[in-house]
């Protein structure tokens, strides 16, 4: 229960700052990341502190190499390690799979409302990035909700 209650707030959290400010606050994921370790620590003990470190370290793996190469921000890949630390690993590679379609279905419907949707921008166009964070929230509300039957 304490879990779900840290875990809603965490991802509803940086939904809003995210589309609000495009931002993804420190002082909102460690508090969420240390909660989640203590939280495993005291429901599963040494097993649940290894599952949460697993999932900590996935949500960093899956998205360093888009960091690294500009795809997107240092608080995106923090939250997805945040929500692994909280739900394990299991849990945070669907969440990356069900975020990475809905980022896709997002960009190309915004390309498509915008009239952009072009191999390459034309000269003195930017291109726009999206709220990752906000899909993040998404995928791993949907990944919540639909209630363990993937696994």
């Amino acid at each position: 229960m304490v879990k779900d209650v840290v875990f809603l707030w965490l991802i509803f959290t940086c939904a809003f700052t995210d589309l609000k400010k495009r931002l993804i606050y420190n002082y909102v994921l460690l508090p969420a990341l240390l909660l989640g370790f203590f939280l495993a620590g005291i429901n599963g003990g040494l097993q649940g502190l290894k599952e949460s470190g697993a999932g900590l370290a996935l949500g960093f793996l899956l998205l360093a190499l888009p960091y690294y190469l500009g795809g997107m921000g240092a608080g995106d890949v923090k939250m997805l390690a945040t929500i692994g630390a909280i739900q394990g690993p299991l849990f945070t590679f669907y969440t990356f799979l069900c975020s990475a379609l809905i980022g896709g279905i997002w960009a190309l419907a915004y390309l498509v409302r915008h009239k952009r949707l072009t191999l390459l921008p034309g000269k003195g166009t930017s291109i726009d990035t999206l709220p990752y964070g906000a899909i993040l929230a998404l995928g791993a509300l949907l990944t919540y909700l639909q209630g363990g039957w993937l696994y």
